[in-house]
């Protein structure tokens, strides 16, 4: 009835000759005959000429490119999502012709209501939106997620237009002025708008609304004159964007979701347009909530009406259903935060013990709440902004503590990660926040005289009553969008005191909400520090400007992250000392200051980096050795940054000491063309060091947010758009400082393999030389391949694409017709899995660039492929599958070390066990008594005691014989001999019965179990083994089996060794001895004797060998010919060598040895790579300070290598280490 009555009076009036504005809210008595008319008339679907526009279009501004496809633009006070129209075609080169037509898609959400009869128009000036008419404007189509229509416009139109809904009783038309579009004059996709119904206000009053109507009249034609000019000035892209607001998806979008697993490289290949950078943007530039809306009176509403919470899938109990829970019941920002302090602190003021679930689930909540994809509402009450305060101090308090707890030790924990994430995301809690008042500078503005008394109540109800009663990070967006308008973004001239006192204001909010800028934090904090901490803010600052100036060289870029880095050390050491029980609250404030400024220059540093690799140019192009340094060196400062956030600190240090060293060690001779190689080589194997750290950051932010964001956007429902969800945790690796490391690691390899070590197959390293062929399956680990081997899924000659692995693994013993292997990470050449496979004639490579990887997995895995793997380079490409494929069946029997040459007789394994309990001098042992192994250590010793003048020495051992286990299960009660037997032919009927799985590992354990527990006298180990050895050193304990350290089956690393046993301790080399008679039945070595042949487990034995631990300083592997080569390897010696003790080279812990290449002939010994293992500063390692020390240590190796080739009458395997200047030899076998 209002509706028709109101339709009426607008006619009645239209009929006497009086005006009615566009906005169809505002009704004025004023005849249009005495307002003066501008230039150009508008309607509202009447007649054209009495029509005219009472308020200036609101300033359009640029928003992101959804999936390439055309130019988005959000008009109006509206930020909603659009749909793109499907990408238009290129011309066949890649670009697209500039478009003589504009197709202007608009679109239309949070729409009217429609009644029957009804439609939705939208009308302009221009000719194609009816000029005004309703008649002949553009009808918008319901879609799915609102109202779409289409316009033709042509490049460079400028067009006003408004949205209304026309019927049989008249029209209504949205409130709010004329909207505006200019279509961009190089235009060559089409156009997407998006706009939102800005609905329609009743008129309370004619008074009122003719008021309204006369101060409106007035701004009229300087708000068109500076709109007019200001519309057509092209939008220049901003140099620096910060990190890309996701825009919100409507109900019913569909959106294509990136996999959530991803990697660096993928990520750093996109243009440097599309790149993400971490900027001290404002609240607006990352606001993703609903739009802000000025208003005249209190219209903020507490009303939640749509929202649901689903806490079904998420664990009772569980950090992520306390979130959920309490949000329910808690509307404002005040209560959102009380639920986190709750997690937090949960009620107690000390809580040390911050546990990575509930920090991440915190983290996801504020992130949500800060950027307004979770919206805050009234929640009821007058509660001023220092409740927040308040509850944030309890929450620092307890993050300072966690954060301490986490960065502990020398790893750390990647909970400091976490938590360092939510300290900018908590208020401030000065004490001009934790006062009774704060933020009253709003309140004077709110009434001063000096300005419009629309603007005052803006003022008033948008900001200062909703600030001071629930307060928001909504209210720091709407604050920023009111100094835009009153800097002139209105085309108002506002007196300079009232703005000015309005910046004020803004910056106090800014500092309330943690979005102050890195220099109003400096500047800030400098009042307080000492002349040298003051010198380092001035110099920085200093630094910032001149960068800032012109174009940035990569020197200057470089000149400036020092002094960031500097500047951020300085800040961390003074936070080192920690936070106290008793801390006062001034020191807490100081506190905060100190934490969140020292994060700004992390993430200020974050894009100084990205603005070095940018003025460093692509990989593809040659660069000069001055420019790779410098680039390095950015690298450098970007993982010294990374070792103050408590995760990997040692590491980092380590790395970032390699870059420093390795750069003074070029500048110091670049003319020396191999000493810049060797410098080089020591550079790669830095950067590789470096990948791993990313790699370790990158899992580390996906295991603590991908799966939990996911948990928790369900969970929330609609409220959280699936974007969000989706995006999280890669846009949180995004935004962080790992990386640029990334980037800048993937562009420094490429330019230092391809130009300075001359390396095409950089990606690559391959450990097993030859051409296979099968189908490319990928596995996470060899583990998988078997199971899935046992399951029956995969069959045929096949390539295995791995994840991952230890270095241990069996390779033929995992499944049948494996003739391949490709590997994700560094693996040392003679690592265990590595001398197998080419034992067994397995192809191996190792490749370590994801972009390869991600060719193999996404368009090779599955299909049947031909793997070439040489020195020089590595091809894995698609074949053509032979007609006929032979499956390879499971070998019950046979195999090279223990079946004669063409015959079918099983070769007996020989030995002779001991009727005592005894132990026998490593110069005693027999293969037949003590195994292959103990018998060879035997041998060098009486080598090396023959010839005084040998280059090496043996450490001294003892030996437990064949049946000494059996005889010391005799001792046992409960006829432990027999129950071994019994487990032993289970076992041979498993792997009788190809049965495998869990029944076989059951059988194994139980086995292990059984010897593990058994009693081993303690007089016996006192006397018999302890007693041979200085009381002030350690042992070893080592397997000596009669199935390893033979000819075609070295068994290399199959059993196990027990390091650091306590030689006055009998009880410890007890357990040492026990532990390597329980390695006889690992799953890895059951499967590795029945696949080489053996009938029954029961023949195999175990001797244990205990030697003297040697005080490695380093260790290496050495084999008397090349194995990498294909041809001539007899002619070369080939050595790996590692700090500390052996086993990092035979596990295969990932990381690169020093690998050596000696010709025997020549003695010329060629480095091939220095070693980067974790956790070792190597640049306090004299083999890398000194790479001539490297090359005289390769002539000794020579010289010894040839001795023990020559004395056993083969090529040998040889372990050893270096203590105190003397080489010692700790085993030797036959290297094939």
């Amino acid at each position: 009835r209002k509706y028709r009555e109101r339709v009426r009076s607008i006619a009645e009036l239209e009929a006497q000759g009086f005006m009615v504005p566009p906005r169809g809210r505002r009704l004025s008595t004023r005849r249009a005959a005495s307002v003066p008319r501008p230039a150009r008339s508008h309607g509202n679907g009447a007649s054209a000429a009495d029509r005219r526009r009472v308020q200036g279009a609101k300033r359009f501004r640029r928003s992101s490119d959804l999936n390439g496809c055309g130019r988005l633009w959000d008009m109006g006070v509206t930020s909603s999502s659009a749909i793109s129209p499907p990408r238009a075609l290129g011309n066949g080169n890649g670009s697209r012709p500039l478009a003589q037509i504009v197709d202007v898609f608009f679109n239309l959400s949070d729409f009217p209501a429609v009644e029957d009869g009804e439609r939705i128009l939208l009308v302009g000036q221009h000719d194609a939106l009816g000029c005004w008419n309703t008649s002949e404007g553009l009808s918008f189509e319901k879609e799915k997620f609102g109202w779409t229509t289409r316009a033709r416009l042509r490049p460079g139109d400028h067009v006003e237009f408004k949205c209304v809904v026309s019927g049989p009783l008249g029209d209504r038309w949205e409130e709010g002025g004329n909207r505006t579009l200019t279509v961009p004059p190089a235009m060559r996709v089409p156009l997407v708008v998006n706009l939102l119904w800005e609905g329609e206000r009743p008129v309370d009053s004619w008074d009122d609304a003719e008021d309204e109507f006369d101060a409106t009249l007035d701004k009229l034609k300087s708000t068109l004159d500076k709109l007019q000019a200001g519309s057509r000035e092209e939008v220049a892209p901003e140099e620096e964007a910060g990190p890309a607001a996701q825009p919100e998806q409507p109900s019913g979008v569909a959106y294509e979701e990136p996999a959530q697993e991803f990697s660096f490289d993928s990520l750093v290949t996109a243009g440097e347009g599309e790149e993400v950078l971490k900027t001290s943007g404002t609240a607006t530039e990352a606001w993703q909530g609903k739009e802000i809306v000025f208003m005249q009176s209190n219209d903020h509403s507490g009303d939640r009406r749509g929202l649901s919470w689903d806490t079904s899938r998420l664990e009772g109990g569980s950090c992520e259903e306390e979130v959920v829970l309490g949000d329910q019941t808690a509307p404002s920002w005040r209560e959102k935060l009380e639920v986190v302090e709750g997690i937090l602190c949960r009620g107690s003021p000390e809580r040390k013990d911050l546990s990575p679930e509930a920090v991440s689930a915190c983290s996801i909540y504020l992130s949500w709440i800060s950027s307004g994809v979770i919206s805050c509402a009234e929640g009821g009450g007058h509660h001023r902004p220092c409740r927040h305060a308040e509850s944030s101090m309890r929450m620092f308090r307890s993050l300072e503590w966690g954060l301490e707890e986490a960065s502990r030790g020398e790893k750390g924990s990647f909970t400091s990660v976490l938590i360092r994430r939510l300290f900018p995301l908590l208020p401030s809690f000065s004490s001009e926040f934790r006062a009774s008042t704060p933020l009253t500078r709003i309140r004077d503005i709110a009434h001063r005289n000096d300005i419009p008394q629309d603007l005052k109540r803006e003022i008033k109800h948008t900001i200062q009553n909703k600030l001071h009663r629930n307060a928001g990070p909504e209210d720091l967006v709407a604050t920023e969008r009111m100094l835009e308008r009153v800097m002139g973004g209105d085309g108002e001239d506002y007196s300079e005191d009232f703005v000015q006192e309005f910046k004020r204001f803004t910056v106090e909010l800014r500092e309330f909400f943690s979005a102050s800028s890195l220099d109003e934090q400096l500047l800030e904090l400098q009042a307080g520090m000492g002349d040298e901490e003051r010198g380092r803010i001035q110099s920085f600052l200093g630094a910032k400007a001149a960068s800032s100036q012109g174009e940035s060289s990569l020197s200057k870029l470089l000149s400036l992250m020092d002094e960031t880095t500097g500047l951020r050390q300085v800040l961390c050491r003074a936070l080192a000392s920690g936070l106290r029980n008793d801390a006062p609250e001034r020191a807490m404030e100081m506190r905060q200051k100190y934490r969140l400024c020292e994060i700004a220059l992390e993430n200020f540093a974050f894009t100084v980096a990205s603005r070095a690799l940018n003025a460093f140019g692509g990989s593809e192009a040659t660069r000069s050795l001055e420019e790779v340094l410098a680039l390095a060196l950015v690298l450098q400062k970007c993982i010294l940054h990374l070792s103050f956030n408590g995760f990997l600190q040692a590491e980092c240090s380590a790395i970032s000491n390699e870059l420093l060293a390795c750069d003074n060690s070029i500048r110091a001779d670049t003319s020396n063309e191999e000493s810049v190689r060797l410098c080089m080589l020591r550079l790669k194997a830095c950067l590789d060091r470096t990948r791993r750290v990313c790699d370790s950051y990158r899992d580390s932010y996906l295991c603590a947010y991908a799966d939990q964001a996911d948990r928790l956007g369900r969970a929330f429902g609609q409220a959280v758009p699936e974007h969000a969800v989706k995006m999280y945790a890669e846009s949180e690796t995004r935004a962080s400082m790992v990386f640029q490391c990334a980037k800048i690691c993937q562009n420094l390899s490429k330019n230092v393999s391809r130009d300075f070590l001359k390396s095409d197959n950089h990606e690559w390293e391959t450990l097993v030389a030859g051409e296979a062929q099968g189908s490319l399956v990928f596995f996470e680990t060899m583990e998988d391949h078997t199971m899935a081997q046992n399951e029956g899924s995969v069959s045929g000659d096949k390539i295995l694409l791995l994840r991952r692995a230890t270095g241990d693994e069996e390779v033929s013993a995992s499944g049948d017709g494996v003739k391949g292997v490709v590997l994700m990470h560094e693996l040392p050449h003679l690592s265990h899995l590595a001398i197998r496979a080419r034992q067994e004639g397995v192809v191996f490579a190792t490749c370590t660039n994801e972009e390869e990887i991600n060719k193999l997995m996404e368009g090779l895995v599955g299909k049947y492929v031909k793997m070439d793997a040489s020195q020089q380079k590595v091809i894995v490409s698609e074949t053509e599958r032979p007609k006929v494929q032979q499956v390879v069946e499971p070998a019950t029997t046979g195999g090279p070390a223990f079946h004669e040459a063409g015959g079918n007789g099983h070769r007996s394994l020989d030995i002779k066990k001991t009727s005592f309990l005894l132990a026998v001098g490593t110069r005693g042992s027999t293969r037949e008594t003590c195994g292959a192994k103990a018998a060879q250590c035997g041998e060098l010793q009486r080598m090396s005691a023959d010839f005084p003048a040998s280059p090496y020495k043996v450490p001294r051992g003892v030996c437990l014989p064949f049946g000494s286990m059996e005889l010391v299960l005799d001792m046992q009660p409960r006829d432990a001999r027999g129950q071994w037997e019994a487990n032993l032919s289970k076992m041979d009927r498993l792997l009788g019965s190809n049965s495998g799985g869990q029944e076989l590992d059951e059988a194994c354990k139980s086995l292990r179990e059984m010897i593990e527990s058994l009693d081993v006298p303690r007089d016996f180990v006192d006397h018999s083994i302890c007693s041979h050895f200085d009381p002030s050193g350690s042992l070893i304990a080592r397997s000596s089996a009669n199935v390893e350290d033979l000819k075609g089956m070295s068994g290399a690393g199959l059993y196990d060794s027990i390091l650091n046993l306590d030689v006055n301790d009998p009880e410890s080399v007890a357990e040492g001895v026990k532990k390597v008679w329980a390695s006889l039945y690992t799953r890895r070595a059951v499967l590795s004797r029945h696949k080489a042949g053996i009938r029954s487990q029961s023949e195999a034995c175990m001797a244990v060998l205990v030697q003297e631990m040697v005080a490695s300083e380093h260790a290496f592997v050495l084999h008397t010919a090349d194995p990498i080569l294909s041809e001539e390897k007899e002619r070369y010696v080939y050595a790996e060598l590692v700090r500390g003790q052996g086993e990092t080279l035979a596990s295969g812990m990932q990381g690169t040895p020093y690998r050596l290449r000696i010709e025997k002939a020549t003695g010329k010994v060629e480095i091939l790579a220095f070693a980067n293992f974790s956790e070792v500063d190597y640049s306090k390692d004299p083999f890398t300070q000194e790479p001539q020390r490297l090359v005289e240590l390769g002539e000794k190796l020579c010289t010894l290598g040839e001795q023990l080739e020559t004395q056993f009458g083969e090529p040998q395997d040889i372990e050893g280490a270096l203590s105190e200047g003397s080489i010692y030899v700790v085993q030797s076998r036959p290297q094939e």
